[in-house]
């Protein structure tokens, strides 16, 4: 019973080392190669040459008065969103095509696929529908073909869009909810409420106002200086936040995060990756199972655990804390005033710092952690 009760611990030291590997040195590499694979299946479906287009035609809705929603359905290319300069809602697209013949045979080609192609209106009331009719097969001759629309709005709008391509919204006053199936994603200066669901592709979002919520399953998110609260989760890639006022709620559940400078609440749960929290001024809440965990600049209270790997607790200010950490197979290190039970395999740290106002949790499963003040 004694030799089997080895083997099984054995077993378990020998697994949780590969893991912890894996975690150290393979997450970027893991995700490249992730990322790389996806890049190549969807570059099949939607690729277009670097170079611009060999022909374009450009074209244009009639104006629409009174709408106060926009939604944009069936786009497979490029959308820009802007504001609009009256208190019309305005449209113009391009037909782009990229292929092999003369100037005369594109022309040719590209007056077919405009035939095949349909763009209009669909209104009720103060709704209105943009409806994107595109060709399912390329004619001879052509390489490939998109489609790219500038939508202009009023203050106020709100507009939903559903699409395959890359988004990019500027300078509107109203909600927005883009769902895409791949493709990158950037909002600058826009108020509102801002919501981003995508498979594939890097969402950038930058001075906003409002709440922000993204659903990402591979790809980056970087946020800075958004005045509202940010929440959402990555499946798979990296989060950066910066210069956000409200509350932070997010997940990634494999890959890299970097937060700094939020004066609301940080809560983050990961499950495979690293992560860099610096200067929160509210409470901070963190749960990672596999990496290393970086939390500096902490005046509040404090929860945070790692299941495998390092964790760094850098408090900062002249608040009070009530400190527990534990370490049940790994080390405890730190600077503070606390009073240390156990072990060198299993530590305990506890003490009161000034006042004990806000209460401070540390706890690593497996691996090494350090307090410390600043």
């Amino acid at each position: 019973m004694r030799f089997k009760r080895t083997l099984i611990l054995g077993f378990f030291i020998l697994s949780v080392i590969a893991v912890w590997d894996m975690t150290t040195i393979g997450v970027h590499d893991f995700l490249d190669m992730a990322e790389s694979d996806f890049v190549r299946i969807e570059g099949q479906r939607n690729r277009v040459p670097a170079q611009g287009p060999d022909y374009e035609e450009h074209r244009q809705l009639e104006p629409l008065a009174g709408v106060r929603q926009v939604t944009i359905e069936g786009l497979t290319g490029q959308l820009d969103i802007v504001r609009s300069e009256t208190e019309q809602v305005t449209v113009e697209y391009s037909v782009q095509v990229w292929g092999d013949g003369g100037r005369q045979q594109l022309a040719e080609a590209a007056a077919a696929l405009a035939q095949e192609l349909a763009a209009g209106w669909v209104r009720e009331g103060d709704s209105v529908r943009l409806a994107v009719k595109q060709p399912a097969n390329l004619p001879a001759g052509v390489r490939a073909m998109r489609v790219a629309v500038r939508l202009a709005v009023p203050d106020g709008t709100r507009l939903a869009a559903a699409l395959t391509g890359d988004a990019r919204v500027e300078g509107i006053s109203g909600a927005l909810n883009l769902r895409l199936g791949a493709g990158n994603v950037t909002v600058r200066r826009a108020q509102g409420p801002v919501n981003v669901d995508s498979n594939f592709g890097d969402v950038r979002l930058e001075q906003l106002s409002g709440p922000v919520h993204v659903q990402l399953r591979g790809g980056n998110v970087t946020a800075w200086d958004i005045a509202g609260s940010v929440s959402g989760r990555v499946d798979m890639g990296r989060l950066e936040l910066d210069g956000i006022s409200g509350d932070v709620d997010f997940t990634v559940d494999k890959g890299s995060t970097r937060m700094e400078d939020v004066r609301g609440h940080v809560k983050l749960i990961g499950d495979f990756g690293d992560a860099r929290i610096d200067r929160v001024d509210g409470d901070v809440t963190v749960e990672l199972s596999f990496g290393s965990l970086r939390v500096r600049g902490v005046r509040r209270a404090v929860d945070v655990s790692v299941h495998f790997g390092d964790l760094e607790l850098v408090l900062e200010g002249e608040g009070g804390w009530t400190v527990q950490a534990s370490a049940q197979l790994g080390s405890l290190e730190t600077t503070l005033p606390l009073r240390r039970e156990g072990n060198e395999r299993s530590a305990r740290l506890s003490g009161v710092i000034g006042d004990g106002a806000y209460p401070v949790r540390v706890e690593v499963h497996l691996g090494s952690g350090r307090l410390s003040h600043r």
